[in-house]
């Protein structure tokens, strides 16, 4: 989870790949993203797949947002999706699995605490 707590003031961040594809849920502000070579305004919810290079993320204003790492394989044996085609990008969720994320997306939209947030996307992800 990153959350400004308000702050709007612009940062850009160097973001370190880990070899983890994940999915991010924005409640605030969208980021910006630069992970090709050209600058994007990202979608408030996407998956991003394994990354082999450092890129650079600015938020957009107030921000806040959850992340949800899976292992290397997890996305393709649960949602069937084409992991090769998501290396070096963060797309909005397809629509093949849209639907079955939006519970996902209304508890991480929600005005719950964290840690409340957390125990109900474990709850859902079970």
């Amino acid at each position: 989870m990153v959350d400004s707590e308000g702050d709007a003031t612009i940062q850009r961040e160097k973001i370190i790949p880990d070899g983890y594809p994940e999915m991010i849920f924005h409640y605030g502000a969208s980021y910006s993203a630069n992970i090709s070579g050209a600058w994007y305004e990202q979608e408030k919810n996407l998956i991003a797949g394994q990354i082999t290079n450092h890129f650079f993320l600015e938020n957009t204003g107030t921000i806040g947002m959850i992340g949800i790492k899976f292992q290397p394989w997890a996305l393709k044996q649960v949602f069937d999706l084409d992991m090769e085609a998501l290396v070096n990008r963060a797309i909005p969720f397809p629509d093949q699995i849209k639907g079955n994320l939006e519970p996902l997306i209304e508890i991480s939209n929600s005005d719950e605490d964290f840690d409340k947030k957390v125990e109900r996307l474990e709850v859902a992800l079970g």
